[in-house]
């Protein structure tokens, strides 16, 4: 199919010619040619087989000129309706447009001096996982008051109804913490710890390396159940009765469903279907709001919502490049996003609405930078991210307008 240049650029040289030459007019006969079946063949069901554009014979030299005229407006038409069809069959979202845009600066900045990649929240402390060790951050004065060392490797950590857990990578080691002490009681050996989620009764363990969740019984600390999922599992999220398991999308293979969410029935440890591949392309967060869960994709830029039941996309909010973290606050949902040529911000989406209503700037990046704006968490009317430019990663508060 011919592009408008190259039409462009045919049919004026047809317009020199076509007074001495039938050759030009030959050539855009065939484009129209060409035009036609192109239409036809992306005509759906019944209309396939119907005829597009008009059917023009092969003109005489003196008939050239009102065929031309003929072929410009079959030609233009074809165009024309080629171009609704493929709109129409490709439906963009349109981008919403935020309210306001507002630039803000962190209320505090604590730098850390390790790779920050988990945050959670026991007994009134931010607890973050910051490289070998896990500290506990007091948010009042944004400062770190206490740290545990689940052992080599990389550090993890989760928190909910069943207490405070560490995992150490390499030291194999799932533990759970006194917070009180800032002691460890206990440890569970797990395979290549990575990813830690806590409910009210059990502790579900991802393993990048083994393609495996475990499930531990917090009052036992026995192992209850081992569940394959494949394709490097990342961070667990735990609603609506489900355990729900991204896949890291730069760890995890393309061809074993790289960019899926599997999804655990925890009354059976069994995989129980989730969103395939080509739902989403880079789920980097989970989180609930109401009655639906939400995901936020890192590639597409976007927060999708899902019914849980059926794992079915309802709606699709566009929010901007490599959105990676998200978390709900005062009924409002907030996703940090990191665009390539400008400064990484939180936006601010209603929910109900499905739209950006609101950007904080928050003047970080994107020289250098490392991984930008990751995870998000909410505590006390404050927005928690960890933050890594230009290799200082940095545990920022953020205090967004009311």
């Amino acid at each position: 199919m011919l592009s408008d240049d190259e039409l462009t650029r045919l049919l004026r040289r047809l317009e020199d010619d076509v007074s001495t030459n039938p050759a030009p007019v030959d050539r855009v006969f065939d484009a129209v040619d060409r035009e036609r079946r192109a239409l036809r063949a992306t005509r759906p069901g019944l209309l396939a087989g119907l005829p597009t554009g008009l059917s023009l014979p092969r003109p005489t030299r003196w008939s050239l000129r009102p065929v031309v005229v003929l072929m410009l407006v079959s030609l233009l038409t074809g165009v024309l309706l080629g171009g609704l069809f493929v709109a129409g069959q490709m439906n963009p979202r349109p981008t919403p447009v935020p309210s306001s845009i507002i630039r803000t600066s962190p209320a505090a900045r604590l730098p850390l001096d390790g790779r920050p990649y988990a945050l959670a929240v026991e007994q009134g402390a931010l607890w973050v996982a910051n490289g070998a060790a896990v500290w506990r951050i007091d948010p009042r004065r944004a400062e770190v008051v206490a740290q545990v060392l689940p052992g080599p490797g990389r550090a993890s950590v989760g928190a909910g109804g069943a207490g405070l857990w560490v995992g150490s990578s390499e030291g194999g080691t799932v533990s759970e913490v006194d917070p009180t002490t800032n002691d460890i009681i206990r440890s569970v050996r797990v395979d290549r710890p990575e990813f830690i989620a806590v409910g009210k009764a059990d502790v579900w363990v991802a393993s990048l390396e083994t393609g495996r969740v475990t499930r531990i019984d917090a009052a036992s600390g026995d192992i209850t159940g081992s569940i394959l999922v494949g394709n490097a599992p990342s961070q667990p999220t735990l609603a609506f009765a489900f355990v729900w398991v991204p896949h890291d999308c730069i760890q995890g293979t393309p061809d074993a469903g790289a960019g899926s969410v599997t999804r655990i029935d925890p009354a059976t440890n069994q995989v129980v279907g989730g969103v395939p591949g080509d739902g989403f392309q880079c789920v980097e967060a989970v989180t609930t709001s109401g009655p639906s869960i939400w995901f936020a994709d890192a590639n597409d830029g976007t927060l999708s919502e899902v019914e849980p039941i059926s794992s079915r996309v309802t709606r699709t909010v566009d929010v901007g490049e490599r959105v990676a973290g998200v978390v709900e606050l005062d009924g409002s949902l907030w996703a940090t996003f990191n665009p390539a040529l400008a400064t990484s911000g939180l936006a601010r989406v209603d929910p109900v609405a499905g739209n950006v209503t609101e950007i904080l700037d928050l003047g970080l990046g994107p020289e250098r930078s490392t991984s930008g704006l990751t995870k998000l968490l909410a505590l006390d009317g404050s927005l928690w991210v960890l933050s890594d430019f230009s290799g200082n990663p940095e545990l920022l508060r953020i205090d967004p307008p009311h």
